[in-house]
């Protein structure tokens, strides 16, 4: 965790290290900060690959599903269709 948060630091542009950075969080069920840090990600990053946002995106709706917020879940899940209909669970 506290590599890549240098790495954004330096180089936040980069959607990669948001993306490890949110997955390490969940994975320690700290589903609020990844949420942070997947939504942060989506602000500041350069995405090049529409897939790779559209995963952002899936991401950003599974912790909000997880965190009881559903309306902002299905939001984030069609977002992520548009980008890339093969997304599905």
């Amino acid at each position: 965790i506290k590599i890549t948060t240098e790495a954004i630091r330096q180089v936040p542009q980069h959607p990669q290290f948001h993306f490890y950075l949110g997955g390490a969080y969940y994975q320690q069920k700290k589903y609020r900060e990844a949420l942070a840090v997947f939504e942060k990600g989506l602000e500041t990053a350069t995405f090049e690959n529409p897939l790779l946002e559209s995963d952002f995106l899936a991401q950003v709706g599974d912790l909000n599903h997880l965190l009881g917020n559903t309306e902002a879940a299905f939001e984030n899940y069609e977002k992520a269709l548009k980008l890339n209909p093969q997304n599905l669970p």
